[in-house]
């Protein structure tokens, strides 16, 4: 006699079991084989299909924020439509072992993660850029100063003309030289002439 209910339940397991395989199938972990400019021509390594090729994939990414990740990134990529050919890149992780606090956030980058933005779990924000190079503020050129820069106060001269009669000339800093008389108020101008190697604004 035929046993139906058994023959039933592995049958459903089978198909249970395959459902699976396809779910899986959808998302995969893979290399990401090359990182152009263009984020919808990302090339990602075939597996696990088993073929020795590259497919094309598209990376998506929150909008206000643009990163492109290095060749040989890991990439968790979703075939969409149905189809093999048509896939999406939704996270990507460079392997960098970047320290964050927890309830923090860090900023870097992929190809130098020593240039930073790390926003700390207590609210300090940090900015840091790599050895030798500058951070920038809205693409200015001049050194930020700090306390104890030194500041240009200019130059003052005092000259004895006569018997108790002196004559005072004074140069602001870049500026034309100027003559006071004595108990003439002077107004002196400072003018920071050194700041930040690398931090300009």
């Amino acid at each position: 006699m035929i046993d139906w209910g058994s023959r039933i339940a592995a049958a459903l397991e089978q198909a249970k079991d395959h459902a699976r395989q396809l779910v899986a199938n959808v998302g995969q972990l893979v290399p990401i084989t090359s990182s152009p400019q263009d984020r919808h021509g990302y090339r990602v390594d075939g597996r696990p299909s088993g073929g020795a090729y590259t497919r094309g994939s598209r990376l998506m990414q929150h909008a206000g924020f643009r990163s492109r990740p290095p060749a040989q990134s890991d990439a968790y990529q979703v075939q969409v439509e149905g189809g093999a050919n048509k896939t999406l890149i939704l996270a990507e992780d460079d392997g960098q072992d970047v320290a964050c606090d927890e309830g923090g956030a860090v900023l870097y980058a992929p190809a130098l993660p020593d240039a930073q933005v790390a926003l700390g779990s207590a609210g300090a924000v940090a900015v840091q850029a790599a050895s030798g190079q500058d951070v920038t503020v809205n693409g200015g050129t001049a050194a930020v100063g700090r306390v104890g820069d030194a500041v240009d106060c200019g130059s003052l001269k005092v000259t004895v003309v006569g018997t108790g009669a002196i004559t005072i000339l004074y140069t602001p800093p870049g500026g034309v030289a100027a003559t006071y008389t004595l108990g003439q108020p002077i107004p002196l101008v400072g003018k920071i002439n050194a700041g930040a190697a690398h931090f300009k604004a």
